[in-house]
C-alpha cells in the first residue's frame, strides 16, 4: 500500500472492469470511511492487440500460460503499484501464478439483467457465419440451434 490509509485498486478500462472497481471502492469506502480508495487502470494486452482476434491473441503475443487480461495486472501488483486487482472471472485462468489469491468475489447480478431473445438467432441461420464457437456464448448459442 502507498501509506497506511490508501489503497490503490488496479483495474482494466472496459466498462465491466471500471464498474466492477467502482462496486468495490464504494463498499470498502463505506466500511472504511478514513481509507483513501484510489483507482488506477491498467491497459494489458488483451485490450491493446486489436489487430487479431480474441481468440488468437495469446498465440500471436507467445502467452501460452497467462490470461490476456491479467498478466499486466499480476505485474502491477508483484512491483506493488496496486495494492489490489479487481478483475471478472471470466478472464481468469482456473489456476492462478504462484503469489496470487482469489481473496472476493462480488455478488452476481439478478437474473433481469441479462438479455433474452426468443426468436433473434433466425437473423444468424442463412448470414453467411461460420459454425465456430470461439467464446462461452457462442458454445452456448451452438448448444441451443446447431444448425446456425
Amino acid at each position: 500500500m502507498t501509506s497506511k490509509n490508501t489503497l490503490i485498486i488496479g483495474t482494466r478500462g472496459s466498462a465491466l472492469a471500471l464498474a466492477q472497481a467502482d462496486m468495490v471502492c464504494a463498499a470498502l469506502s463505506l466500511r472504511y470511511p478514513e481509507l483513501d480508495v484510489r483507482r488506477e487502470i491498467i491497459h494489458t494486452i488483451g485490450d491493446r492487440r486489436t489487430d487479431v482476434p480474441l481468440a488468437d491473441v495469446a498465440r500471436v503475443s507467445g502467452m501460452v500460460d497467462k490470461g490476456i487480461f491479467i498478466k499486466e495486472l499480476e505485474t502491477a501488483l508483484r512491483d506493488g503499484r496496486i495494492d489490489v486487482a479487481v478483475h471478472s472471472l471470466k478472464d481468469v485462468p482456473s489456476e492462478l501464478a504462484s503469489g496470487f489469491t482469489l481473496a472476493a468475489v462480488l455478488p452476481r447480478c439478478r437474473g433481469g439483467c441479462a438479455y433474452y431473445e426468443r426468436t433473434g438467432l433466425e437473423r444468424f441461420r442463412n448470414a453467411g457465419y461460420r459454425k465456430r464457437a470461439p467464446t462461452p456464448d457462442g458454445a452456448h448459442i451452438l448448444g441451443l440451434r446447431p444448425e446456425i
